[in-house]
């Protein structure tokens, strides 16, 4: 009796260490699966007349990535500041239109680092909500502050 109560004991804890090493793979493998399924929710905005290059008083916005990840979307871009002296643009303001041309949202966002002649910068807000439809981008540069760098006397910061 001793050596049958033996064998279902090995046989017992056979089982046990195959069913757990079974179910830590499903959940891994479920974890991998709900990562891949997140990503594949991202989505880019293509439309020519959102991410194309845009220049407004003499300041160019480019490399423009509009994303949304299911629940917030994301703009980025490049600022390049195409004065012979410092900027700073301040807060600044974003229209998102659709097809129509009907506004479908503002926002203004803020970029307050003083930017060096002929320089590059690169920023992003994020808005809540789904605006990926967008048809079309417009901004606006209200506050621009083209510094003279003779009189002011500031530290030029650039952010990379």
């Amino acid at each position: 009796m001793k050596k049958k109560n033996l064998i279902v004991l090995i046989i017992l804890i056979v089982a046990i260490i195959s069913l757990i090493v079974v179910s830590i793979i499903y959940i891994n493998s479920r974890n991998t699966n709900n990562n891949s399924h997140n990503n594949e929710n991202i989505i880019e905005n293509t439309n020519e007349n959102v991410i194309s290059d845009k220049e407004v008083n003499n300041v160019s916005f480019k490399d423009i990535k509009y994303t949304y990840d299911g629940e917030s979307t994301m703009v980025t871009l490049e600022i390049t500041n195409n004065y012979e002296t410092p900027i700073i643009i301040g807060e600044y303001i974003a229209k998102v239109y659709d097809k129509d041309h009907n506004e479908i949202m503002t926002f203004n966002p803020i970029f307050d680092t003083k930017i060096k002649e002929k320089s590059t910068v690169y920023t992003s807000f994020m808005m809540k909500g789904n605006y990926i439809d967008a048809y079309s981008l417009e901004i606006e540069l209200p506050n621009l502050e083209v510094l003279d760098t003779i009189y002011d006397d500031i530290e030029i910061t650039e952010e990379e």
